[in-house]
């Protein structure tokens, strides 16, 4: 298989096909009872098997394992057996096993690192990481496509065609198939800063306008999803990018313009209609046809905002405090919430929406130093890379910063895609390339 520019010559291998697929499946979020406990897993999660068996018994890719950088790989170890240690201090300092603690935390952990290491196994095809990052585009469209659909649906009250969960449920926050709408945003957010860094080389499958649409279609979406941790993780990205990518104004404003007039004719252009057929005064029994029923952004919308804004500064004092007690090992997994909820502090049992927070208070000052040291190796890394003219580098980086700005209002270390990427910018120390069969489609 050869690049050239924008075009992709030669057939495209299973391995590829596989991957794409699999970042299509990190937009769906589900909720499967285990053991009588309702688990969410990305759909991803039950994709994931079955390609690294696919991967294992492809033995000129797990290879590539072996080849990866030593030290990431032993850091990930040691977290990991720290993670385990924080699941027995939490039940030491709890007296309880949580759900919460031993699937959300310590398997959803296990499952993070095998999407690194997926990445690493993908990372020897190049070509794989466009394709990836042009997938994850792509599926950040169609799920915008799909949270603006149930929107408009709500609002002009068409709930019969809307899902049943967001019935009675539904704040007017898209976040389509995550079932979170601040992972939404922040997922859209991402995919919308991955699109304006490659607005110089888009692929040519498809005309220029309709990547300004997509585009606008990701601005109008990230705007609804009123997700302040994420808007914030985008103001730090783009200060970034345009740092380092000077012509950006045409894109944005075609992203801009597009936005406006998706906006325009999905919002207001069926009142405008109802309001054009009422004007002719022949016509009575369209009175209230396409009539918005469902505002957002009400004084009562408002104060439930500050009210996140109260909920995330006491999670900041009760959290400190209780780190303040167990310093080096903190509370355990499972121990905020345990005891928040015990002591009267936590009555809606909200976890901790700050990711730096959350390793603190639960895996003590050790945990935020190993999970610190790993983040900033891995930016240390790709920073050289990308000044040495690896553009994937860039990506990373920029998905790092707006995840650091992101991680100040929710917890985000859980976000799949964040392992995976980051597994695909781990440094293999040989050429891999020469291990591979000649035929792309035996790959």
């Amino acid at each position: 298989m050869t690049v050239t520019g924008r075009h992709v010559n030669g057939p495209f291998s299973i391995t590829i096909y596989a991957s794409l697929a699999l970042v299509v499946s990190l937009y769906v979020t589900v909720t499967p009872a285990l053991f009588g406990i309702h688990v969410r897993l990305g759909l991803s999660d039950l994709v994931l098997p079955f390609f690294c068996v696919y991967l294992v018994f492809r033995r000129e890719y797990f290879s590539a394992l072996f080849h990866a950088d030593k030290s990431t790989t032993y850091l990930l170890v040691l977290i990991s057996l720290w993670m385990l240690f924080s699941l027995l201090n939490g039940w030491y300092e709890t007296g309880t096993l949580g759900a919460w603690a031993l699937f959300n935390k310590t398997a959803g952990w296990f499952i993070l690192c095998c999407y690194f290491f997926l990445g690493v196994f993908i990372s020897i095809r190049k070509v794989c990481r466009e394709k990836l990052i042009n997938c994850f585009i792509f599926g950040a469209w169609l799920f915008s496509i799909y949270a603006l659909a149930v929107h408009w649906a709500h609002i002009y009250d068409f709930d019969s065609i809307v899902p049943d969960r967001y019935i009675g449920n539904y704040l007017g926050r898209p976040e389509a198939l995550m079932g979170n709408p601040n992972a939404f945003a922040i997922i859209i957010g991402i995919a919308l800063v991955f699109q304006l860094l490659m607005s110089k080389r888009l692929p040519a499958i498809l005309p220029p306008a309709v990547y300004s649409c997509g585009l606008g279609l990701l601005m109008l979406v990230f705007f609804y999803s009123r997700s302040r941790s994420a808007w914030l993780g985008l103001v730090i990205a783009l200060v970034a990018l345009f740092i380092v990518r000077k012509k950006l104004l045409q894109p944005i404003i075609a992203g801009v313009v597009s936005a406006l007039l998706i906006n325009l004719l999905v919002f207001h252009a069926p009142d405008y209609l109802r309001q054009v057929i009422n004007y002719s005064g022949d016509n009575d029994s369209a009175q209230g046809d396409f009539r918005p029923i469902r505002k957002y952004g009400t004084q009562s919308e408002i104060l439930n905002q500050d009210h996140g804004i109260n909920v995330r500064l006491e999670q900041l004092q009760t959290a400190l405090r209780y780190w303040a007690q167990n310093p080096f090992t903190g509370l355990g997994l499972g121990g905020y919430l345990h005891r928040s909820v015990v002591e009267g502090n936590n009555p809606d049992r909200y976890t901790l929406h700050n990711s730096a927070l959350w390793l603190l208070a639960e895996t003590g000052a050790t945990g935020l130093i190993l999970f610190s040291v790993f983040f900033v190796r891995l930016f240390l890394h790709n920073y050289r890379q990308y000044q040495s003219g690896n553009e994937y580098s860039l990506y990373v980086l920029l998905m790092l910063m707006f995840m650091l700005g992101a991680s100040q209002g929710t917890e985000i270390l859980y976000q799949r895609y964040l392992w995976l990427f980051l597994g695909l910018s781990v440094p293999i120390s040989i050429n891999m390339n020469k291990h591979l069969p000649d035929n792309p489609d035996e790959r």
